[in-house]
């Protein structure tokens, strides 16, 4: 590429200029998101809802002498932080209310969350683009339920950067940090295991393939590493405990131990679901019992496959006919797609420093699209691919960041460089869409799956 354009950009406008205009933004779309919840929750979201009313139930138990956790389709953290908010005795129209507001409360505290962290390591810029995407194409539709989907997005991502920093640079505490990120998330919604075991496999390999380069590092990640698993093994404690003695397994769920095991909602309904699988281990023969030998027995490799096309095509049209998201973040991995091909020097030499975190985070992403894929014929909706569009629109953003600030693109006598347009472009994009949602679709398509 020429001297031209990856020379140094020049400093315009002023930072403390940028900051204020920024900040002015922010609260824009902080007012859009919350205009658009607002209508979401007043005309789109009723008691009977999606799946709200289990939630619903669950927090009005857990506020009954002598209860702790109930059955194992939920999991317990969302429905405990309504039932402390909410008096007890309270009517199920009013614990729905609450609930809505809990995860209003949720949402606004994540972004607030998103955008000072942001800010501070990426800048005012960055920032703002990366919250108005999350605010305005997801957030103002999904904020007003009583579901655990935000709370477990907002820990999901905290747990994903925390383990990758752990890969990157190991520290007790980050690792500590990290574990008891991890173990939220798996008590907001039982699908952080994976994430773990992901962790932890590209952890032994880094630290057996550093101990014979840098025995330092090595000792560093495995104490780290230790660190993980002590904060989660104490965080989920208590509930593995109450499952191992209550349905005889400490990682006893419905969804993970059957229902993913069957190839529709139909056979849920006629199998397990309806022989006692909420109040422990179903009451069927072992022969009928599903399982992944179970299924791998009664299945060929022809339908597994079959499974993953059939969920691939409804989850790519629930994605592109949802909120409005898909586009956006389309557009955000395309342009980092376009500028680490500009550079294909620097984007190598990166990957080699960051390589452990790297296969952690491509691992995580296909990990968990193949679980999405496969979720399908059981459930749909975009509720469950979800979980990796925060850490897309971090990581898109910051490749963006990285890899557009050497580039300096003239407009007129002055010049910016690509990264600093291509956010004020997007942001521009996404304002235009926010506002034309707040006051259109977000009252008019639901916003619960």
């Amino acid at each position: 590429m020429s001297g031209a354009l990856l020379r140094p950009a020049r400093r315009w406008p002023r930072p403390r200029m940028v900051a204020v205009v920024a900040l002015a933004v922010l609260v824009v779309v902080l007012a859009l998101f919350a205009i658009g919840a607002s209508r979401q929750s007043r005309e789109q979201n009723r008691v009977t809802a999606a799946d709200q009313g289990s939630d619903l139930y669950y927090a009005r138990q857990l506020q009954e002498p002598q209860k702790t956790v109930l059955n194992r389709n939920r999991m317990p953290l969302e429905p405990y932080l309504v039932s402390l908010v909410v008096e007890r005795g309270a009517t199920r129209a009013r614990v729905h209310e609450v609930g809505k507001q809990v995860g209003f409360a949720v949402a606004l505290v994540s972004l607030v969350i998103l955008a000072a962290w942001m800010w501070r390591r990426s800048g005012p810029v960055p920032a703002v683009t990366a919250v108005a995407v999350v605010a305005l194409t997801v957030y103002q539709f999904k904020a007003p339920y009583l579901q655990p989907d935000l709370l477990y997005y907002g820990l999901f991502t905290v747990a994903f950067f925390g383990l990758a920093e752990v890969l990157r640079r190991p520290r007790p505490m980050v690792g500590a940090c990290a574990g008891f990120a991890v173990g939220l998330a798996q008590l907001a919604k039982s699908g952080a295991l994976v994430l773990l075991a992901l962790f932890v496999l590209v952890a032994v390999v880094t630290v057996l393939w550093r101990l014979r380069r840098d025995r330092a590092f090595a000792a560093r990640l495995a104490g780290s590493t230790a660190a993980v698993l002590l904060l989660f093994v104490c965080v989920v404690a208590p509930y593995a405990t109450n499952s191992k003695n209550t349905y005889g397994s400490y990682a006893y769920n419905v969804n993970t131990t059957y229902y993913a095991w069957y190839d529709s909602w139909d056979e849920v309904v006629a199998g397990t679901l309806s022989h006692g699988d909420f109040e422990g281990p179903a009451d069927l023969p072992a022969d009928q019992i599903p399982s992944p030998s179970r299924y791998a027995r009664t299945h060929s490799v022809g339908d597994v496959l079959a499974r993953f096309r059939q969920g691939a095509d409804t989850t790519r049209q629930v994605v592109f006919d949802s909120y409005g998201y898909a586009a956006f973040c389309a557009v955000l991995v395309a342009i980092a797609l376009l500028l680490a091909l500009l550079q294909p020097r620097r984007v190598l030499r990166w990957a080699r420093t960051e390589l452990p975190a790297l296969c952690f985070g491509a691992m995580t992403f296909v990990a968990y699209t193949l679980i999405s894929f496969w979720w399908v014929p059981i459930s749909d909706g975009n509720r469950f691919v979800l979980c990796l569009f925060l850490p897309l629109v971090i990581v898109s953003v910051e490749a963006i960041r990285r890899l557009g600030r050497p580039i300096v693109i003239p407009i007129g006598p002055r010049a910016v460089d690509a990264a600093t347009l291509s956010f004020v472009a997007l942001t521009a994009g996404v304002l235009v869409f926010g506002t034309w949602a707040a006051f259109g679709p977000a009252g008019e398509i639901f916003g619960g799956t």
